[in-house]
Protein backbone atom coordinates (compact mmCIF):
# COMPACT_ATOMS: atom_id res chain seq x y z
CA UNK A 1 0.00 0.00 0.00
CA UNK A 2 1.19 3.16 -0.87
CA UNK A 3 0.46 6.67 1.14
CA UNK A 4 -0.33 10.39 -0.72
CA UNK A 5 2.90 12.52 -0.23
CA UNK A 6 0.08 15.41 -0.16
CA UNK A 7 -2.84 14.31 2.32
CA UNK A 8 -1.44 11.04 3.83
CA UNK A 9 -4.06 9.10 2.29
CA UNK A 10 -3.54 5.22 1.44
CA UNK A 11 -3.63 4.84 -2.57
CA UNK A 12 -4.11 1.19 -3.53
CA UNK A 13 -1.19 -0.33 -5.24
CA UNK A 14 -2.55 -0.23 -9.04
CA UNK A 15 -3.54 3.10 -9.09
CA UNK A 16 -1.73 6.23 -9.86
CA UNK A 17 -3.56 9.31 -8.47
CA UNK A 18 -4.66 9.83 -4.53
CA UNK A 19 -8.70 9.20 -4.42
CA UNK A 20 -9.17 11.99 -1.84
CA UNK A 21 -7.07 14.64 -3.31
CA UNK A 22 -6.71 13.73 -6.75
CA UNK A 23 -2.49 14.26 -6.13
CA UNK A 24 -0.31 12.09 -8.41
CA UNK A 25 1.95 9.79 -6.94
CA UNK A 26 5.09 9.27 -8.13
CA UNK A 27 6.82 6.21 -6.39
CA UNK A 28 10.55 7.30 -4.19
CA UNK A 29 13.70 6.56 -5.90
CA UNK A 30 15.25 3.62 -4.57
CA UNK A 31 18.52 4.60 -2.22
CA UNK A 32 22.06 4.42 -3.58
CA UNK A 33 23.56 0.78 -2.96
CA UNK A 34 26.82 1.62 -0.65
CA UNK A 35 30.05 1.70 -2.28
CA UNK A 36 31.55 -1.69 -1.22
CA UNK A 37 35.18 -0.90 0.15
CA UNK A 38 37.76 -2.99 -1.36
CA UNK A 39 40.68 -4.86 0.66
CA UNK A 40 43.25 -2.53 -1.24
CA UNK A 41 40.85 0.70 0.16
CA UNK A 42 42.04 0.07 3.26
CA UNK A 43 45.26 2.21 4.15
CA UNK A 44 46.86 0.94 7.48
CA UNK A 45 50.24 2.93 7.38
CA UNK A 46 51.65 4.18 10.58
CA UNK A 47 51.45 8.02 10.28
CA UNK A 48 51.13 10.01 13.07
CA UNK A 49 50.01 13.37 12.34
CA UNK A 50 47.18 13.94 9.77
CA UNK A 51 47.57 17.79 7.89
CA UNK A 52 43.84 18.53 7.11
CA UNK A 53 43.66 22.04 4.91
CA UNK A 54 41.68 24.13 2.12
CA UNK A 55 43.64 23.93 -0.80
CA UNK A 56 42.57 28.10 -1.28
CA UNK A 57 44.79 29.66 1.27
CA UNK A 58 46.56 27.08 2.76
CA UNK A 59 48.10 24.35 0.77
CA UNK A 60 51.09 26.34 0.67
CA UNK A 61 51.14 26.25 5.05
CA UNK A 62 50.54 23.11 4.77
CA UNK A 63 53.85 21.84 2.79
CA UNK A 64 55.71 23.93 4.98
CA UNK A 65 54.07 22.82 8.23
CA UNK A 66 54.62 18.99 7.40
CA UNK A 67 58.46 20.12 6.04
CA UNK A 68 59.07 21.50 9.71
CA UNK A 69 56.97 18.37 11.45
CA UNK A 70 59.21 16.20 9.58
CA UNK A 71 62.77 17.50 10.41
CA UNK A 72 61.64 17.48 13.80
CA UNK A 73 61.00 13.47 13.29
CA UNK A 74 57.13 13.05 12.65
CA UNK A 75 55.46 10.83 10.21
CA UNK A 76 52.86 13.49 8.73
CA UNK A 77 50.00 12.35 5.85
CA UNK A 78 49.80 14.95 3.41
CA UNK A 79 47.06 14.65 0.23
CA UNK A 80 48.77 16.87 -2.76
CA UNK A 81 45.72 15.81 -5.42
CA UNK A 82 42.08 16.04 -5.80
CA UNK A 83 39.63 13.79 -3.77
CA UNK A 84 37.74 12.31 -7.18
CA UNK A 85 36.58 8.47 -6.11
CA UNK A 86 34.45 6.77 -3.27
CA UNK A 87 37.87 4.33 -2.72
CA UNK A 88 40.28 7.33 -2.49
CA UNK A 89 37.83 8.83 0.13
CA UNK A 90 37.42 5.59 2.26
CA UNK A 91 41.45 5.36 2.17
CA UNK A 92 41.46 8.93 3.45
CA UNK A 93 39.46 8.72 6.22
CA UNK A 94 41.41 5.51 7.13
CA UNK A 95 44.97 7.13 7.23
CA UNK A 96 42.72 9.62 9.90
CA UNK A 97 41.52 6.36 11.75
CA UNK A 98 45.32 5.69 12.19
CA UNK A 99 46.62 9.08 13.17
CA UNK A 100 47.38 10.22 16.49
CA UNK A 101 46.78 13.75 15.52
CA UNK A 102 44.87 15.89 13.37
CA UNK A 103 46.09 19.60 12.48
CA UNK A 104 43.34 21.37 11.27
CA UNK A 105 45.23 24.75 8.95
CA UNK A 106 42.67 27.17 9.60
CA UNK A 107 43.26 29.90 6.79
CA UNK A 108 40.89 32.63 5.93
CA UNK A 109 37.34 31.95 5.30
CA UNK A 110 38.29 27.98 5.34
CA UNK A 111 35.42 26.75 7.68
CA UNK A 112 33.10 28.63 5.27
CA UNK A 113 32.42 26.26 3.15
CA UNK A 114 31.49 24.06 5.60
CA UNK A 115 27.64 23.81 5.96
CA UNK A 116 27.96 22.20 2.29
CA UNK A 117 27.21 17.93 3.18
CA UNK A 118 30.17 16.99 0.87
CA UNK A 119 32.48 19.54 1.62
CA UNK A 120 35.79 17.15 2.77
CA UNK A 121 37.25 19.74 5.13
CA UNK A 122 34.14 18.93 7.17
CA UNK A 123 34.00 15.41 6.51
CA UNK A 124 37.47 15.07 7.62
CA UNK A 125 37.19 17.24 10.60
CA UNK A 126 33.75 15.69 11.38
CA UNK A 127 35.27 11.85 11.32
CA UNK A 128 38.74 12.92 13.35
CA UNK A 129 36.13 14.33 16.19
CA UNK A 130 33.76 11.38 16.22
CA UNK A 131 36.97 8.74 16.34
CA UNK A 132 37.84 11.31 19.42
CA UNK A 133 41.62 12.04 17.86
CA UNK A 134 43.47 14.78 19.28
CA UNK A 135 42.13 17.73 16.42
CA UNK A 136 44.45 20.78 17.10
CA UNK A 137 43.30 24.26 14.78
CA UNK A 138 46.74 25.69 13.31
CA UNK A 139 45.37 29.21 13.16
CA UNK A 140 46.91 31.68 10.48
CA UNK A 141 46.36 35.56 9.79
CA UNK A 142 42.82 36.90 9.12
CA UNK A 143 41.07 33.18 10.04
CA UNK A 144 38.28 33.64 12.17
CA UNK A 145 35.22 30.93 13.31
CA UNK A 146 32.37 31.92 10.96
CA UNK A 147 28.47 32.61 13.79
CA UNK A 148 27.06 29.23 12.68
CA UNK A 149 29.07 25.51 12.25
CA UNK A 150 27.14 22.20 11.71
CA UNK A 151 26.40 20.28 14.77
CA UNK A 152 29.15 17.69 13.74
CA UNK A 153 31.56 20.07 14.01
CA UNK A 154 30.81 22.55 16.02
CA UNK A 155 33.20 20.97 19.04
CA UNK A 156 35.99 22.44 16.82
CA UNK A 157 35.99 26.02 18.54
CA UNK A 158 36.47 24.40 21.94
CA UNK A 159 39.39 23.04 20.88
CA UNK A 160 43.02 24.59 21.66
CA UNK A 161 45.31 25.89 18.56
CA UNK A 162 48.01 27.63 18.26
CA UNK A 163 48.33 30.93 16.17
CA UNK A 164 50.70 30.77 13.09
CA UNK A 165 50.17 34.40 12.22
CA UNK A 166 53.25 36.03 13.04
CA UNK A 167 56.18 35.84 10.48
CA UNK A 168 58.59 36.01 13.28
CA UNK A 169 57.43 33.89 15.39
CA UNK A 170 56.86 30.94 12.89
CA UNK A 171 59.42 28.73 14.59
CA UNK A 172 58.54 29.57 18.15
CA UNK A 173 55.04 28.66 16.92
CA UNK A 174 55.97 25.33 15.71
CA UNK A 175 58.32 24.27 19.08
CA UNK A 176 55.14 25.34 21.09
CA UNK A 177 52.64 22.64 18.93
CA UNK A 178 55.34 19.75 19.21
CA UNK A 179 55.79 20.59 22.88
CA UNK A 180 52.71 21.13 24.41
CA UNK A 181 49.77 19.89 21.94
CA UNK A 182 50.91 16.76 19.51
CA UNK A 183 50.58 13.03 21.05
CA UNK A 184 53.00 11.44 18.36
CA UNK A 185 56.10 10.81 19.26
CA UNK A 186 59.28 11.67 16.80
CA UNK A 187 60.90 9.09 15.18
CA UNK A 188 63.86 8.83 17.16
CA UNK A 189 61.91 8.52 20.49
CA UNK A 190 59.85 5.31 19.65
CA UNK A 191 59.95 2.87 21.85
CA UNK A 192 61.70 -0.11 21.03
CA UNK A 193 59.06 -2.34 18.80
CA UNK A 194 57.29 0.55 16.95
CA UNK A 195 58.54 0.63 13.48
CA UNK A 196 60.20 4.08 12.52
CA UNK A 197 58.45 6.43 10.37
CA UNK A 198 58.15 5.70 6.76
CA UNK A 199 59.66 1.74 7.08
CA UNK A 200 56.30 1.04 5.81
CA UNK A 201 55.78 -0.82 2.87
CA UNK A 202 54.29 1.14 -0.14
CA UNK A 203 52.46 -0.75 -1.70
CA UNK A 204 49.26 -0.27 0.15
CA UNK A 205 49.90 3.61 -0.92
CA UNK A 206 46.66 5.35 -2.48
CA UNK A 207 47.37 6.89 -5.99
CA UNK A 208 47.19 10.65 -6.07
CA UNK A 209 48.67 10.77 -2.12
CA UNK A 210 52.36 11.96 -1.39
CA UNK A 211 53.59 11.67 2.77
CA UNK A 212 56.23 12.66 4.43
CA UNK A 213 58.50 10.56 6.91
CA UNK A 214 61.67 11.21 9.20
CA UNK A 215 64.99 11.74 6.82
CA UNK A 216 66.02 8.26 6.41
CA UNK A 217 65.93 5.62 3.07
CA UNK A 218 62.96 5.02 1.49
CA UNK A 219 60.95 3.46 -1.34
CA UNK A 220 61.71 5.87 -4.92
CA UNK A 221 59.06 8.14 -5.56
CA UNK A 222 57.55 8.02 -2.67
CA UNK A 223 57.91 11.35 -0.69
CA UNK A 224 59.25 14.70 -1.09
CA UNK A 225 62.27 14.12 0.14
CA UNK A 226 62.72 12.10 -3.30
CA UNK A 227 61.13 14.74 -5.59
CA UNK A 228 64.59 16.41 -3.52
CA UNK A 229 66.91 13.93 -4.21
CA UNK A 230 66.03 14.45 -8.14
CA UNK A 231 67.56 17.98 -7.70
CA UNK A 232 70.44 17.57 -5.38
CA UNK A 233 73.53 17.51 -7.00
CA UNK A 234 75.26 14.73 -3.91
CA UNK A 235 72.95 11.92 -2.73
CA UNK A 236 73.81 12.80 0.82
CA UNK A 237 72.67 16.79 0.66
CA UNK A 238 70.05 16.71 3.37
CA UNK A 239 66.91 19.40 2.97
CA UNK A 240 67.00 22.59 4.64
CA UNK A 241 63.87 24.88 3.43
CA UNK A 242 62.38 25.76 0.01
CA UNK A 243 61.13 28.72 -1.67
CA UNK A 244 58.07 28.34 -4.14
CA UNK A 245 56.52 25.02 -2.00
CA UNK A 246 53.58 25.10 -4.30
CA UNK A 247 55.17 25.98 -7.52
CA UNK A 248 58.06 22.94 -6.46
CA UNK A 249 55.09 20.88 -6.26
CA UNK A 250 53.32 21.79 -9.54
CA UNK A 251 56.72 21.43 -11.26
CA UNK A 252 57.18 17.45 -10.17
CA UNK A 253 53.32 16.82 -10.89
CA UNK A 254 52.62 18.78 -13.93
CA UNK A 255 56.68 19.00 -14.77
CA UNK A 256 55.29 22.45 -15.48
CA UNK A 257 57.01 25.88 -14.15
CA UNK A 258 54.88 29.13 -14.36
CA UNK A 259 57.32 31.67 -11.86
CA UNK A 260 59.96 30.10 -9.91
CA UNK A 261 61.32 28.01 -7.12
CA UNK A 262 64.63 27.51 -4.89
CA UNK A 263 65.42 24.70 -2.49
CA UNK A 264 67.99 24.92 -0.27
CA UNK A 265 70.00 21.93 1.03
CA UNK A 266 72.84 21.62 3.57
CA UNK A 267 75.82 21.89 0.54
CA UNK A 268 73.93 24.06 -1.90
CA UNK A 269 71.01 26.37 -3.33
CA UNK A 270 68.79 25.73 -6.01
CA UNK A 271 66.83 27.83 -8.47
CA UNK A 272 64.67 27.36 -11.03
CA UNK A 273 62.04 29.53 -12.96
CA UNK A 274 62.18 33.34 -13.70
CA UNK A 275 64.56 35.42 -12.42
CA UNK A 276 64.98 39.40 -12.74
CA UNK A 277 68.55 40.67 -13.67
CA UNK A 278 69.36 43.92 -11.39
CA UNK A 279 72.19 43.43 -12.80
CA UNK A 280 71.03 44.33 -16.64
CA UNK A 281 68.15 46.69 -15.98
CA UNK A 282 65.93 43.84 -14.18
CA UNK A 283 65.30 42.31 -17.43
CA UNK A 284 63.74 38.94 -17.21
CA UNK A 285 65.60 35.36 -17.89
CA UNK A 286 65.07 31.77 -17.23
CA UNK A 287 67.76 29.95 -14.53
CA UNK A 288 68.07 26.70 -13.30
CA UNK A 289 71.37 27.10 -11.70
CA UNK A 290 73.62 25.55 -8.53
CA UNK A 291 75.51 27.36 -6.42
CA UNK A 292 77.30 26.28 -3.26
CA UNK A 293 76.41 27.77 -0.17
CA UNK A 294 79.99 29.36 0.61
CA UNK A 295 79.79 30.92 -2.62
CA UNK A 296 76.36 32.91 -1.20
CA UNK A 297 77.50 36.31 -0.29
CA UNK A 298 73.47 37.56 0.96
CA UNK A 299 70.40 37.62 0.46
CA UNK A 300 67.27 40.40 0.80
CA UNK A 301 64.33 41.65 0.00
CA UNK A 302 64.39 45.34 -1.52
CA UNK A 303 62.11 47.07 -3.90
CA UNK A 304 63.18 48.13 -7.47
CA UNK A 305 62.18 49.84 -10.65
CA UNK A 306 61.69 47.64 -13.44
CA UNK A 307 62.54 49.58 -16.50
CA UNK A 308 60.78 47.23 -18.43
CA UNK A 309 57.31 48.33 -17.58
CA UNK A 310 58.81 52.22 -18.04
CA UNK A 311 59.36 51.10 -21.31
CA UNK A 312 56.09 49.30 -22.44
CA UNK A 313 53.99 51.67 -20.42
CA UNK A 314 55.64 54.86 -23.26
CA UNK A 315 54.88 52.59 -26.21
CA UNK A 316 51.45 51.31 -25.58
CA UNK A 317 50.01 54.54 -24.05
CA UNK A 318 51.38 56.44 -26.91
CA UNK A 319 50.18 53.52 -29.13
CA UNK A 320 46.34 53.67 -27.64
CA UNK A 321 46.37 57.55 -27.48
CA UNK A 322 46.97 58.00 -30.66
CA UNK A 323 44.64 55.82 -31.81
CA UNK A 324 42.32 57.50 -29.14
CA UNK A 325 43.05 61.07 -31.09
CA UNK A 326 42.25 59.35 -34.52
CA UNK A 327 39.00 57.27 -33.13
CA UNK A 328 37.56 60.54 -31.93
CA UNK A 329 38.29 62.34 -35.20
CA UNK A 330 36.25 59.93 -37.22
CA UNK A 331 33.81 60.16 -35.13
CA UNK A 332 33.05 63.67 -36.65
CA UNK A 333 33.95 62.17 -39.98
CA UNK A 334 30.19 61.55 -41.73
CA UNK A 335 32.05 58.98 -43.81
CA UNK A 336 32.87 56.52 -40.75
CA UNK A 337 32.83 52.86 -41.23
CA UNK A 338 32.12 49.97 -38.80
CA UNK A 339 35.68 49.17 -38.09
CA UNK A 340 36.44 53.37 -38.01
CA UNK A 341 34.18 53.35 -35.20
CA UNK A 342 36.34 50.85 -32.84
CA UNK A 343 39.33 53.31 -32.71
CA UNK A 344 38.15 55.16 -30.06
CA UNK A 345 37.32 52.09 -27.46
CA UNK A 346 40.47 49.93 -28.78
CA UNK A 347 42.84 52.81 -28.63
CA UNK A 348 41.15 54.06 -24.58
CA UNK A 349 41.51 50.30 -23.79
CA UNK A 350 45.15 50.32 -25.20
CA UNK A 351 46.35 53.44 -23.59
CA UNK A 352 44.68 52.08 -19.86
CA UNK A 353 46.74 49.44 -20.34
CA UNK A 354 50.13 51.24 -21.06
CA UNK A 355 48.82 53.39 -17.95
CA UNK A 356 49.03 50.48 -15.60
CA UNK A 357 52.27 49.61 -16.93
CA UNK A 358 53.72 53.20 -15.52
CA UNK A 359 52.10 52.49 -12.70
CA UNK A 360 53.74 49.35 -12.01
CA UNK A 361 56.62 51.40 -12.64
CA UNK A 362 56.23 54.06 -10.24
CA UNK A 363 55.01 51.41 -7.48
CA UNK A 364 58.14 49.61 -7.98
CA UNK A 365 58.27 45.57 -7.24
CA UNK A 366 59.37 43.84 -4.41
CA UNK A 367 61.89 41.15 -5.30
CA UNK A 368 63.86 38.67 -3.05
CA UNK A 369 67.39 38.47 -3.95
CA UNK A 370 69.92 36.03 -3.39
CA UNK A 371 73.77 37.29 -3.77
CA UNK A 372 76.76 35.09 -5.07
CA UNK A 373 79.88 34.88 -6.71
CA UNK A 374 79.49 36.62 -10.04
CA UNK A 375 75.95 37.05 -10.18
CA UNK A 376 72.23 37.35 -8.43
CA UNK A 377 69.14 35.91 -9.10
CA UNK A 378 66.10 37.68 -8.15
CA UNK A 379 62.22 36.57 -7.72
CA UNK A 380 59.24 38.53 -7.33
CA UNK A 381 58.29 38.49 -3.85
CA UNK A 382 54.56 38.29 -4.36
CA UNK A 383 54.82 34.88 -6.32
CA UNK A 384 55.60 33.31 -2.58
CA UNK A 385 53.59 33.25 0.74
CA UNK A 386 55.06 36.35 2.86
CA UNK A 387 55.51 33.82 5.83
CA UNK A 388 57.02 31.14 3.27
CA UNK A 389 59.56 34.29 1.83
CA UNK A 390 60.87 35.35 5.50
CA UNK A 391 61.55 31.52 6.59
CA UNK A 392 63.22 31.27 3.55
CA UNK A 393 65.52 33.86 4.20
CA UNK A 394 66.26 33.10 7.73
CA UNK A 395 66.77 29.78 6.98
CA UNK A 396 69.23 30.32 4.36
CA UNK A 397 71.26 32.82 6.78
CA UNK A 398 71.57 30.44 8.87
CA UNK A 399 72.65 27.56 6.28
CA UNK A 400 75.37 30.08 4.72
CA UNK A 401 76.78 30.33 8.10
CA UNK A 402 76.65 26.82 9.66
CA UNK A 403 78.23 26.10 5.91
CA UNK A 404 81.24 28.96 6.32
CA UNK A 405 82.19 27.53 9.55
Amino acid sequence: MKTCPNCGSEIPGSMKFCGACGTAYTPPEPAPAPVPVAESAVYTEPYDIFLSYRRNGGETMAILLRDRLVAKGYNVFLDIENLNSGSFNNKLLNVIDNCKDFLLICSENSLDRCNNDGDWVRLEIAHALSKGKNVIPVMLRGFAFPDALPADIEAIRMQNGVNANSHEYFDAAIDRLAEKFLNSTPAGNNPAGNAPAGNAPAGNKPAGVTTAAAPQPQQPGTSQEDNYKKIFVDADEQHVCTLGNAHLQKYFREKSLKNAFSVVSDKNVYFRGTSYDINDKCRKKDVSQTTALKDITGVNAAKHKIPFFLTMGIVIAAVGLLLSIVGVYNVYDFGITEYESLLLPIGILILCTGVYFLIRYAKETELLTVSFNGGTVSFEMKWFPAVEADNYQKELRLAIDKAKR
